[in-house]
This record gives structure tokens, sequence and C-alpha cells, in this order.
């Protein structure tokens, strides 16, 4: 049995209980709203169930076959579809979701008001000890030279669809 409400945001909120080996219950929202104030509104399908929370459409396709047809127009907006250029980029692309290639190195760099006193864009470094434990354990040491590396990421890259497809067959 599948219940319906609608919260004060004009979401429509449907429960179904499912019976296995105990009882779970799979909660869907449903939305086209402006909630982002981006000056138009987003239709969106998500889902909680067992732990798992979010664009849960297979499970909801399989538990709530009558929202199945319109899992295809979460993330539509009154203006067409959400990202299409810089999903169609991506998918296109052989950089990874943070924008690099494979081997490429971003230096992080500080974000809002809680790092290096709210200045944003100052590079993040950090403090490279020495590996060697013999420098921490002879009764007169060595001076220790410490050195500041930059923090950051390197890029894992993704192989492009053409790639994939050839290296599958």
């Amino acid at each position: 049995m599948t219940n319906m409400a609608n919260n004060n945001s004009g979401e429509r909120i449907l429960t179904k209980i499912i019976q296995k080996d105990i009882e779970k219950t799979l909660t869907v929202k449903i939305r086209y709203d402006d909630r982002c104030n981006n000056g138009h509104k987003t239709f969106a399908i998500t889902g909680s169930f067992d732990g798992a929370h979010g664009c849960i459409h297979d499970i909801i396709a399989q538990h709530m076959p009558e929202i199945a047809p319109f899992i295809k127009w979460h993330s539509f907006t009154s203006k067409g579809p959400l990202y299409y250029i810089e999903n169609t980029i991506y998918s296109a692309g052989n950089r990874d979701h943070w924008g690099l290639l494979k081997g490429e190195f971003r230096q992080h760099t500080s974000r809002g008001p809680y790092q290096n006193n709210g200045v944003e864009g100052v590079p993040n470094w950090e403090l490279e000890l020495p590996k060697e434990k013999d420098k921490y354990s002879s009764n007169c040491p060595e001076p220790i030279t410490l050195k500041w590396k930059p923090h950051g990421i390197i890029g894992e890259g993704k192989e492009s669809c053409k790639k994939e497809k050839s290296s599958r067959n």
C-alpha cells in the first residue's frame, strides 16, 4: 500500500511499507519547485530505503513501478536538462570528477570564513617530516631539516568512452 502526503514546501511524499524479513519503509519525495532560488523550477525524485538515500531510482522503480516512467525526468528544469553542457563535456572527456587529468596535481587552497581568517584562495602546505627513524634515536642527533610541501590531490583521470568500449571487446 502506498500513502501520499504533501509537506509545507509542496513536495509530494510517498511512503510504501515493504515486507521482507523485517518491515522496511521506502520513502519517495517528488518535487517540482525553485528550492535553489535560481529562477527556474527543477523536477526531482529522491528516496530513502534501508540506509540508502538520494537518487535510488532502481529501488524506487522496483517497488513503485507507477513512478518509474517519471524517473527519466529527474534533474530536468523548466528550461531543459540540468547541467546538460557540463555533463556532456565530462562524459566525453578524460578528466576525473575534480577536472584533473591522470597524474595532474592541484594544490588545495583555503575556502570559506573558517580558514585563514576568511581569506580564500591561500595555498595549503604541509610539513614533511624526515622518514628515517635513526635521526631521532642517536645520542647526539644531527640537525633535522624540515621541508614544506604543497598539499593537494593528484588527478585520477578517466578513460575515454572510446577506449573503454574497445577494451571490452
